[in-house]
């Protein structure tokens, strides 16, 4: 029988994958599922600002330093607005930020709910609004389309700049399918571990190429040939483990 999980779960779960260990933001009504959920993670942590503004400022700056991919979360309504601010300053300095941001279900769209940003029967339009200040934005209305959706929006951020997830809370809840398959590496799992395979990975930003055969569940980094688009994939193709969207095996 196929293995389910949260989204919220499939979401942190693949961030502690691909080597990210914090997410920055404040916690409230419709993005507490995803603090839970990494809350019961010990390869990832969840820590707690005062400010939306700040916790943006947090992943800017991490993601500034070179320890990685800056990620941020936050609730609905007045909470996601108060992330425009530091989102706009790391679109105009091309910083890569992975931005969670909560919404009411998706049943309330246009129906007068608190918080409703869906952009429906007059409310105010989120995907809209966060589309000015990000290289990336999607609003995420079936589990399944999580599954896409994050590899898209890291892939995006990478590039240079912010990427926005926007997650209703009934969409976070509910349950995806996981194969049989890793979704960072694209390898076969066993009960052992990985598969003992050779393969080769092209970066679809740059076109470099890895053997992950050399990888292991320990260690996370890797001698990466530079494909002749490297510049645009910033420094993750020199330095670390680079994550690519799409496999080619």
């Amino acid at each position: 029988m196929p293995r389910t999980q949260r989204v919220v779960d499939h979401i942190v779960e693949h961030l502690a994958k691909i080597d990210i260990d914090y997410i920055f933001g404040v916690d409230g009504a419709n993005i507490e599922d995803l603090y839970d959920a990494a809350h019961f993670r010990s390869d990832i942590t969840a820590v707690l600002a005062k400010h939306e503004f700040s916790a943006a400022t947090m992943a800017d700056g991490y993601s500034r330093s070179g320890a990685g991919l800056g990620v941020v979360a936050a609730t609905s309504g007045g909470g996601a607005l108060n992330l425009i601010p530091g989102l706009g300053e790391s679109l105009a300095s091309r910083v890569p930020v992975l931005a969670l941001v909560g919404q009411p279900a998706t049943t309330m769209d246009g129906r007068g709910s608190f918080q409703d940003t869906s952009g429906r029967n007059g409310s105010l339009d989120a995907e809209a609004l966060f589309s000015a200040v990000s290289v990336f934005c999607r609003r995420v209305l079936t589990p399944a389309d999580i599954v896409s959706a994050l590899p898209d929006a890291i892939a995006a951020a990478r590039t240079g700049g912010p990427a926005v997830l926007l997650l209703p809370k009934d969409i976070q809840q509910s349950k995806v399918g996981v194969n049989g398959y890793d979704n960072v590496t694209g390898m076969l799992l066993t009960r052992r571990g990985r598969s003992s395979v050779i393969h080769i990975r092209s970066c679809a930003l740059c076109a470099g190429q890895t053997d992950l055969s050399q990888s292991s569940p320990a260690s996370r980094w890797l001698a990466m040939t530079p494909g002749p688009n490297s510049r645009s994939c910033g420094p993750c193709c020199a330095r670390r483990w680079h994550v690519c969207p799409t496999p080619k095996m």
